[in-house]
């Protein structure tokens, strides 16, 4: 949730609990000292906040600018007050906060940017000021200065270039934090600084952090303390596994507390948000998005049209996150992966985009970021058709490459520009008039467990598994890879009071979905290829009422049933792999040909999803321990 000024005065509140643990000593006798810190991005949403102590009156205290041209935020101690100066294009607005703060006490200050506003806390006091300009966002996004600026900086690249004058700090400070505006925040990195400013004992949070489960390492007079508040429970100095937890931590959203704010979608489940009545027009928006998955390919977020114009795609793609913005003319693209590894390792990730007219800025888990700016002449995203989230009824739509629905946890999907501010997820629990859910999407992090595959080795050979849950509503997927070109996969049938049955089967390499709710079956072909080409394919499959699709990695085909009934009644046991040889096949349906030719199938098959819940196929075949079935994958 954004922050609000309670949470972040809670915030200071704790910082104020753990007096003098020194980071950063500048000492009265360096007239040239200066920490430089990675950069902030306060363009239109964030917060800074450190502690600093100090019996000094007038000090240069941060600095950031936009290299030399319209933009800055300088933040001074004048006559012992905090004093901001903030420069948005042609306009110049100032705060003053604080008093007696030169008094050798330790004090808290935060700024918070908001858009127009803009907001100076010093410890409890705070002021706020409403920028009323054409320009709706700062570019002072370089490196940010504290307690001065370098005595090599050319002061012809200072846009606020007096500052290069003004007196340096001596005191200390410590806690240099940073945050995006929603909630997450992060302790700032040192870039460099003049010599003999660290303190010794050196600072812990500095060097890393030992905080388990997401705990924010702060400065203490016993070395450092662990801020529990923004992490899971029971927070320590334990340093197990700290990498992952940190983002299993509430930073990235995997808290009970957090979990309210996500959603499962296992493959065939998707949603949409209809634009026609709020088109998105604007030069500048933010999206903010969080991911949990094993799977290394799948749709998050896509707005746009699906035959040329703007759109926006953000998806995984071989378990890079993948980011195409396209505003008339042709698209800026980006695949982003990790030094080590992907991102499909089931831990969360958060995903930040802003773009300002042509340039888009990239970040993911706050350590990997790019930047471009979008082709052609156009600065404005105009989109009035759909927004679809974890998914579509078809890849075709998608103006970039054809994407596979997404099979794990999105949460925090929010979008946002200078007219509208939509949380996408939020907006579907609470069912709003513009959001359609495809499938059931339970609106909490649910644990996907992929299953170890297993294989068919004869036609004879099968899984018995329970019956299908779908008289009204259902879904499955799974994944499967053959060289063998017929045999049944999946039969359930409505028993002897029921003509309903579900099917799916290889005929000539071609997969086809069968389905009869008793007005008489229908049959589709999904893909016109073969799939028996010894690789590994998708499928997923979801029906509510008489419609439904089936999707085969990227391709998608809708369906409807035949006549007005709207159950499937199904008895007796799901086949998996073929069908039970005390099953006569002249009383199978005349549609499943597969089956009337006594074909089954021969081949692997892993990770089967019923109605959302994973299948331990292997754990089934050791039970049962049929002829002809493997637990392996050759």
């Amino acid at each position: 949730m954004p922050l609000t000024f309670t949470a972040l005065v809670f915030s200071l509140f704790f910082l104020d609990l753990f007096p003098c643990y020194f980071s950063l000593h500048f000492p009265p006798s360096l007239l040239n000292s200066y920490a430089e810190f990675e950069a902030w991005d306060g363009q239109t949403k964030g917060t800074l906040s450190l502690q600093f102590q100090t019996s000094q009156a007038d000090a240069l205290l941060v600095y950031v600018d936009d290299g030399g041209n319209f933009d800055y935020i300088d933040l001074q101690l004048v006559n012992a007050t905090l004093v901001l100066k903030l420069k948005i294009y042609a306009d110049i607005v100032s705060l003053n906060v604080g008093r007696n703060l030169d008094n050798g006490q330790w004090h808290t200050v935060s700024l918070i940017r908001n858009f127009q506003e803009t907001t100076l806390v010093a410890n409890m006091e705070s002021d706020s000021v409403f920028v009323e300009s054409e320009q709706h966002y700062i570019k002072a996004h370089g490196p940010l200065f504290i307690g001065g600026i370098p005595l090599n900086t050319p002061v012809h690249e200072l846009t606020h270039s007096t500052v290069f004058y003004v007196r340096h700090f001596s005191g200390r400070i410590r806690n240099v934090q940073y945050g995006d505006g929603y909630g997450r925040v992060w302790r700032a990195s040192l870039v460099d600084s003049s010599k003999y400013i660290k303190d010794d004992p050196q600072d812990v949070c500095s060097i890393e952090n030992p905080c388990s489960h997401g705990g924010m390492c702060i400065s203490d007079d016993m070395g450092h303390t662990c801020d529990c508040t923004r992490g899971m429970t029971p927070c320590s100095n334990d340093k197990e596994q700290f990498q992952n937890n940190l983002l299993d931590s509430q930073m990235y959203g995997d808290s009970p507390a957090s979990d309210a704010t996500a959603g499962t979608f296992f493959g065939a489940q998707f949603i949409t948000y209809n634009l026609e009545d709020t088109p998105i027009r604007g030069n500048s928006e933010q999206i903010i998005l969080q991911f949990k998955t094993f799977q290394p390919s799948g749709l998050m977020f896509y707005t746009g049209g699906g035959n040329g114009g703007d759109f926006i795609h953000i998806a995984l793609k071989d378990g890079g996150v993948y980011v195409s913005i396209d505003l008339g003319s042709l698209p800026f693209t980006v695949l982003m992966k990790p030094t080590n590894g992907a991102f499909n390792d089931n831990h969360w990730h958060y995903v930040r985009i802003e773009r300002q007219d042509k340039r888009v800025t990239i970040t993911v888990d706050n350590t990997y970021s790019e930047s471009g700016t979008t082709q052609g002449t156009f600065t404005m995203l105009q989109v009035q058709d759909k927004v679809f989230i974890g998914g579509s009824q078809t890849g075709q739509y998608l103006a970039t490459f054809p994407t596979p629905n997404f099979l794990g946890c999105l949460k925090e999907i929010r979008f946002q520009n200078d007219d509208v501010e939509l949380n996408f997820i939020e907006l579907a629990k609470v069912a709003d008039p513009g959001i359609t859910i495809y499938g059931s999407i339970p609106f909490i992090c649910e644990a996907i467990e992929l299953s170890d595959p297993i294989t068919f080795t004869t036609s004879s050979s099968y899984l018995t598994l329970p019956r299908w849950e779908a008289r009204t509503a259902g879904s499955l997927s799974f994944k499967f890879r053959t060289n063998e070109p017929n045999g049944v996969i999946i039969y359930n049938n409505g028993g002897s009071q029921h003509t309903d049955f579900f099917a799916m089967e290889l005929m000539n390499g071609c997969l086809y979905m069968i389905i009869d709710m008793g007005s008489g079956a229908i049959k589709k072909q999904i893909l016109r290829q073969e799939l028996n080409d010894s690789e590994w394919h998708t499928v997923t499959f979801d029906r509510q009422g008489q419609t439904g699709t089936v999707m085969v990695d990227t391709e998608s085909v809708p369906f409807e049933t035949r006549g007005n009934v709207e159950h499937l009644d199904l008895m007796g046991s799901m086949f998996l792999g073929g069908i039970a040889n005390e099953i006569d096949a002249l009383a199978l349906p005349r549609e499943l040909w597969s089956g009337m030719l006594n074909y089954g199938y021969v081949g692997c098959i892993r990770d089967l999803f019923i109605n959302g819940g994973s299948v331990d196929l292997a754990a089934l075949a050791r039970e049962q321990q049929p002829l002809g079935v493997e637990m392996y994958c050759r």
